[in-house]
């Protein structure tokens, strides 16, 4: 075997390595073709997400600050039936 027959084995076995490196190279490509795409929905399906709690937290707050002027209210109207109920009290044991 001649130093052309070498040389040319070795070149062929190259060209297959290549050949091979491409191929692993292009199925990469397209896993990350395909991991780009499912971050993509991954993304999108995160900011609904962030959306839909953003959105309870202000009804919460709203909500919370509603039943906070009620018990306020509450708590006022309660003072008054309070004091309202003493000067009846104090009505009663003057008329006797």
């Amino acid at each position: 075997m001649g130093s052309d027959d070498v040389t040319l084995g070795v070149l062929i076995d190259i060209r297959d390595a290549v050949r091979s490196t491409n191929e692993r190279v292009d199925k990469l490509t397209e896993r990350v073709d395909r991991l780009e795409g499912g971050l993509v929905e991954v993304r999108k399906t995160l900011v609904a997400s962030e959306t839909r709690t953003t959105t309870a937290i202000h009804e919460l707050t709203d909500t919370t600050r509603e039943v906070l002027t009620l018990l306020r209210d509450r708590l006022e109207l309660r003072d008054r039936v309070e004091r309202c109920e003493h000067d009846i009290e104090a009505i009663k044991r003057k008329i006797g």
